[in-house]
């Protein structure tokens, strides 16, 4: 990680915590929560912004190629757009979690 963005990392880090602090201080619990869910989400917003964009468009692309038909497009797009967002970064999660992982060998069956 570059140092700037290192810095601007902690910085992010601070800055939520210190909101969580402040907020807990005055008796607004909710900043904490907001302040974390902020700061995550900024870390993982090139996959949902991708996935919101482009797994609906994906669906949008087999209807207009006739291979499905959305009954209701808006809310069928709104749909996939929210499941999307969510999917793409942990599928992304999962992916760097085991790459480069392998499974053990399959034990070979004794023969009696």
């Amino acid at each position: 990680m570059s140092g700037a963005r290192l810095a601007m990392n902690v910085l992010a880090f601070q800055a939520a915590w210190l909101g969580t602090v402040g907020g807990a201080a005055v008796g607004r619990l909710w900043i904490g929560p907001v302040a974390a869910l902020a700061l995550v989400a900024c870390h993982v917003a090139l996959a949902i912004g991708l996935g919101a964009v482009f797994g609906p468009l994906c669906y949008q692309a087999g209807a207009a190629l006739g291979a499905l038909r959305l009954v209701e497009p808006y809310a069928a797009l709104g749909v996939q757009a929210a499941a999307w967002a969510v999917l793409l970064p942990v599928s992304v999660a999962v992916a760097a979690r085991y790459d480069g992982v392998r499974w053990p060998a399959r034990a070979e069956h004794a023969h009696v």
